[in-house]
This record gives C-alpha cells, sequence and structure tokens, in this order.
C-alpha cells in the first residue's frame, strides 16, 4: 500500500515541476509580488507633476497672507542635498520636494452673502477653475473655545474627495498660522513657544525578544512580517490544491483513472496525488521562503523573522495543504467538469476571503476574542495561527496546542471523508451529487 502510494506521489511530484508552468511560477511569482508591492510604494511615494488651485475666503481677514507665505514655502522646498556649497543650508539645493504645487486665491467676501460666494466657487471647481475652495470662519482666530459655530470653523469644498494631500496640508498649515496669530496677540515670548512647541522624543521598544537587550519597533516591518507569512502560506497552499482538483476532474473525464484503478485502490491514488502535490508546494514554500528570508537579510530586517516561526509556518503548510487537498480531491472525484467543481464548492470558498478582510485586525488585536475565534475555524486554523505567531510575543502555549489539535482533527476527518466520497464517485459519472448526497456517501461507502 505505502509503495503504491509513493509511487504515484513521485509521479504527480516529477509530472508537475518538469512542466514550463512550475518553473516560470516559481521563478516569476515572487518577482511580481515583490514588482506589485514594490510599484505600489513607489506610487504612494512618487507625486505627479502639476497644480492644484484653491480658492480661500478669509472672513478673519488675518490668515490669507500666512497660508501663502506657508505654500510658497512648501513649493519651494528642496529635497536634501549630499553636497551642499558653503554657507548654504542643505534645503537650498537638490530638486524640488513637492512636485504637484499648490496654488491659492484669494476670494474677497464684499458685500456678497456666504451661500453666493459657495455657489460661484462650486460652479468654478465644477467648470475645472480651481480643485478646491476654502471658507474660513471669522471667529477661526478669536477664541478658541467657538469651533463648534459656523463662524468659528473652516470648511474645505472639494469635487475630489480621495485627494488627501491639499487638506492635510492645509489642515496643518492654518493651525499653525492660528497658533502664530494668538501667541502674537498674547505677547508670548518666544522661549516660551519653543517650550510649548517642543514635542518630547517618543521611542518604541519591542521587549519579546528574550534575553536580547529591547531593540526599537519598525511599525511598517512589524506589520509587514505576518502579512508576509499569510500570503507565502496562502500562495504555497492554493497554488498546488487548486491544481489537484482540475487533475481529479482531467483524469475522470478521459477515462485514465480506470486503468489506474485497475493497479491501485481509491485512496492509494487519492493519498498519493495529495502526497505528491504537497511535495510540490514544499519544494515552493522552500525556494519563496529562502529568497524571501536573503531579501530581508539585505534589506537588515532578519531579525524579524524567528527560527520558531518558521517551524511553525512548516507545519501549517502541512495540515492546510492536507485540508484542502483532501477538500479538492473529493469534490473532483464527485464533479465531472469543473464547472460543476465551481458550484459545488462556491460556499466553502467564501471562506478563502476572511484571512484577507480580517488580517490587518488580528495583527492589531492578536489577543482579541475575533481572533479567537477565527484561529478555532477549522479550514481557517493554518493561515490565522501563523498569522497571530508572527505578532510578537506570540499565542500562549495552550493556544498553540489547542489550534494543532484542531488541525489534527479537522485533518483526519476531512481525510476520512474525503476518502469516502473518492472512492465513490471517481467511477460515478452523469449528473453531479447533491450535498446530501455526498454526505450518504460519507456514511455508506
Amino acid at each position: 500500500m505505502l509503495n503504491n502510494i509513493m509511487i504515484i506521489a513521485v509521479r504527480e511530484f516529477k509530472e508537475m515541476v518538469k512542466t514550463k508552468a512550475f518553473i516560470i511560477g516559481a521563478i516569476l511569482m515572487p518577482v511580481l509580488l515583490v514588482a506589485f508591492f514594490g510599484f505600489s510604494i513607489l506610487l504612494q511615494t512618487e507625486e505627479p507633476e502639476g497644480e492644484k488651485k484653491m480658492a480661500v475666503v478669509d472672513y478673519t481677514g488675518r490668515l490669507f497672507d500666512r497660508l501663502a507665505d506657508e505654500v510658497r514655502k512648501r513649493n519651494d522646498f528642496k529635497k536634501p542635498s549630499d553636497e551642499a556649497a558653503p554657507g548654504e543650508e542643505p534645503d537650498q539645493q537638490g530638486e524640488d520636494l513637492h512636485k504637484m504645487k499648490f496654488r491659492l486665491q484669494s476670494v474677497l467676501p464684499g458685500e456678497r452673502t456666504r451661500d453666493d460666494i459657495i455657489k460661484d466657487l462650486t460652479a468654478r471647481v465644477t467648470d475645472n477653475e480651481l480643485f478646491a475652495f476654502v471658507v474660513i470662519g471669522s471667529d477661526v482666530v478669536a477664541d478658541e473655545t467657538k469651533g463648534a459655530a459656523l463662524d468659528g470653523r473652516v470648511e474645505y469644498f472639494t469635487n475630489s474627495p480621495t485627494y488627501d494631500d491639499l487638506p492635510r496640508w492645509l489642515s496643518g498649515a492654518l493651525n499653525s498660522c492660528v497658533k502664530e496669530i494668538w501667541y502674537k496677540d498674547k505677547e508670548v515670548k518666544p522661549e516660551v513657544i519653543r517650550m510649548i512647541e517642543y514635542r518630547v522624543p517618543f521611542t518604541r521598544l519591542n521587549l519579546s525578544a528574550g534575553e536580547k537587550a529591547p531593540e526599537e519597533i519598525d511599525e511598517t516591518v512589524a506589520f509587514l512580517t505576518p502579512m508576509a507569512f499569510m500570503i507565502l502560506l496562502f500562495m504555497g497552499v492554493f497554488t498546488c490544491a487548486a491544481p489537484l482538483l482540475t487533475s481529479v476532474i482531467e483524469e475522470k473525464g478521459n477515462r485514465v483513472v480506470e486503468i489506474l484503478l485497475s493497479s491501485v485502490t481509491p485512496f492509494e491514488l487519492m493519498a498519493g496525488k495529495i502526497i505528491g502535490l504537497a511535495s510540490v508546494g514544499l519544494t515552493l514554500m522552500i525556494l519563496w521562503g529562502g529568497g524571501g528570508y536573503m531579501a530581508a537579510s539585505w534589506k537588515g530586517f532578519a531579525q524579524f523573522i524567528e527560527i520558531e516561526n518558521v517551524g511553525h509556518f512548516i507545519g501549517c503548510f502541512i495540515f492546510g495543504f492536507l485540508m484542502w487537498g483532501g477538500f479538492y480531491a473529493a469534490i473532483g472525484a464527485a464533479c465531472n467538469t469543473l464547472k460543476e467543481a465551481q458550484s459545488l464548492m462556491g460556499p466553502i470558498g467564501i471562506l478563502l476571503w476572511v484571512p484577507w478582510f480580517t488580517w490587518f485586525f488580528v495583527v492589531q488585536n492578536p489577543d482579541s476574542t475575533l481572533s479567537l475565534v477565527l484561529t478555532y475555524i477549522p479550514l481557517l486554523t493554518p493561515f490565522m495561527l501563523i498569522l497571530r505567531m508572527a505578532v510578537p510575543p506570540g499565542p500562549a502555549l495552550l493556544e498553540i496546542l489547542l489550534a494543532y489539535a484542531c488541525m489534527a482533527a479537522t485533518t483526519l476527518l476531512i481525510l476520512w471523508g474525503a476518502g469516502r466520497i473518492f472512492r465513490t464517485g471517481i467511477l460515478m459519472y452523469g449528473k453531479p451529487p447533491k450535498l446530501r448526497e455526498l454526505l450518504r456517501w460519507i456514511r455508506t461507502a
């Protein structure tokens, strides 16, 4: 029995790895991921060239000139240069830091009503003469306690609500200008202003490094590391588990499976296929994970990858692949076409979206009730456990043991049920079975 399983497993492994698709995928997939994330980061950091025109209706009569100075400083600010000429400041060198320029236009209220001004400026925004306009209430600098009143607040109008750079800059600049006016009106001394504006240095340190000295936390890396573990696990499981479904349906459709079953039992055929494709997935994990570790070492982030988590990653991959591999093998044996299989597995496939919708919350709150519940949903356990393991200090030992017990029990149950469905359905043709009929196969096979 074991010999037949290994023969089938080796055959499936060789058939998979010798294809051009495997070779290209093994190399191209990580390259595409790196390119995707790199391009996303580039889009976030690279600013397009152009200008945004904004009208300012200043009912205070004291803020527009100060805002004009602030926007001039912003537009003219240069990228720091390594080589500064003698006597010049670093910010006087290099290219402009902001390629997108902001232009302010003053709109004097005059005798027009506020509603008439807003109506006129709205038309100019609609006609693309302006990108936005802002109305500064008359009491904005008069009294800090009048912010709730209409005259005590600033209103920003635009038809591009997703563009955040201009309103974010404007909010900071306005607050700085208002405080500057208050300081001047109250005759606050410069040294007192420096004390008020002083920000205490704040450093976040990680205490979960064991006996090592606490290390400063890189928030971006701390978030991306758990996500990278989950994405790698997800890719490893489904890159090879999904082809198992296609393979079974194809062999069933062209009657090759009938020839195979003349020499091996249905269970041996199913087990061999699962083990063979699991070996392919493990090979991909070694290639992709090794490449990821070398990239992390090159960037100085290798300390965020715990050896213990690598072991848990392998364990989660094995259980995850056996769960989903058994599930796909059973569905493939029960169906005659890929379309039938997709219809049958549709409801279960919804579970695959749960880790993507919840990963950010779980990383921020790994010990919350929702994180615990998600960890013990059987088909999600591998993904949620590795996600929580990669967040220091990780789950408690009892939680880890319960998660592995859950994965082991679920894997045995799925493989037992999949074996019975595979045995009955692999030689059956015609109308695909309903869920009730699949349950009957499991009970009676």
